[in-house]
């Protein structure tokens, strides 16, 4: 029979660590952060009401662009990304560093948050493209 689920672990593992650049740029500090919620905040009232199309967009996928000028989509951005930090961030919090974040730590932010190409770069370094047209070579054949 399964066991069920103790609160006590959920909450555990909720969070989690990741290192950000550091206020100098030069190496990284660590904070803990939770991933997103945006259904929750937008149904508290948190995410403002010019961003919430926006917001909607991201979390179906649609395209943002409709309509918009360079001006309002790059605004929009900028609050998208100061959302996601104030939604992730655990320790510190987001009311305790939003006067002193760099840009630089809520981009880094805002990559985990949504899953960015960062998660992929362990591939990249793993196999290399190359010409040799051997396509499929080195995958094992099926035992017979």
């Amino acid at each position: 029979m399964n066991k069920v689920v103790k609160i006590e672990d959920i909450k555990d593992k909720l969070t989690q660590t990741i290192e950000i650049p550091d206020f100098s740029g030069e190496g990284t500090i660590t904070v803990r952060v939770r991933k997103p919620q945006i259904m929750k905040l937008i149904t508290s009232g948190k995410i403002p009401n010019p961003l919430l199309p926006t917001a909607l967009a991201m979390l179906d996928g649609r395209n943002m662009r409709k309509a918009k000028s360079e001006d309002e989509l790059a605004l929009e951005g900028i609050k998208s990304i100061q959302i996601y930090c104030m939604a992730c961030l655990v320790e510190p919090t987001w009311e305790e560093i939003k006067d002193y974040i760099t840009d630089d730590q809520m981009f880094a932010i805002f990559y985990w948050a949504i899953g960015g190409v960062q998660r992929l770069e362990k591939f990249r370094s793993e196999r290399t493209n190359d010409t040799s047209n051997n396509d499929g070579a080195d995958i094992p054949k099926k035992a017979k």
